[in-house]
């Protein structure tokens, strides 16, 4: 994986300007920030165990969430999958969660980096939840949190950087490879997602037909 200080380095080698690391370091973060609202990158992914207390209305999830793709509810040996619904709908359906009575959860909606339930919690429980969180260059030491992303984010920046310059017609030419190094860099990051669903699903294969399911292969990507 490439850092930070590599990538612009890239970036300096084609455009020979030394003077606009502030500039290609700004790109660098409106690209990656792009990247990631525009597809849920397996390294964006993290499981989280939270743990709730009992009255809790709302729990707290990782900074810079993203969004919630599932959560599930755990009481002891037991669990259950929340419903995780639209913040308006949620409101409209349950418009005083906090003098509501005391519940073990059923929906929940999400706002910034907080889960909110549709009441009050009756005991302490924990929350399974997979969230995706944006991720972030913090100095040039760090490396390419997505690593599938080195060329389109190359690109980006010297699109960003020309347009900075008003080199029009450069920009839009880089515009054009960064959008499809995003779309080869995205369909890189769903069959490695593949592989790994297909991997997992070796751990616990069906003994007889009666126990089979389906699963979806990389091969897909080809027809």
């Amino acid at each position: 994986m490439s850092t930070r200080a590599e990538l612009r380095t890239r970036v300096v080698a084609i455009t020979k300007r030394t003077d606009k690391t502030t500039v290609i370091n700004e790109a660098l973060d409106m690209g990656l920030a792009d990247a990631a609202w525009r597809h849920d990158w397996r390294q964006m992914k993290s499981i989280e165990t939270l743990s709730a207390s009992d009255g809790d209305t709302s729990i707290s999830l990782p900074t810079g969430t993203h969004h919630v793709s599932e959560a599930r509810f755990i009481n002891g040996t037991q669990s259950h999958k929340l419903i995780i619904l639209p913040r308006t709908r949620f409101l409209r359906m349950f418009p005083n969660v906090a003098d509501a009575q005391e519940t073990k959860p059923q929906y929940v909606y999400v706002d910034n980096d907080t889960m909110f339930f549709n009441g009050p919690l009756s005991d302490d429980f924990d929350i399974y939840a997979t969230c995706y969180i944006l991720p972030s260059f913090t100095d040039d030491s760090t490396e390419n949190p997505i690593s599938v992303l080195n060329n389109a984010l190359t690109y980006f920046m010297l699109s960003f950087l020309y347009d900075s310059m008003e080199m029009f017609s450069a920009a839009r030419v880089w515009e054009g490879r960064y959008e499809r190094a995003l779309r080869q860099a995205r369909l890189t990051d769903i069959a490695a997602a593949g592989a790994e669903i297909i991997a997992e699903g070796f751990h616990g294969m069906p003994k007889d037909n009666s126990d089979a399911w389906t699963l979806w292969t990389p091969d897909s990507l080809s027809t």
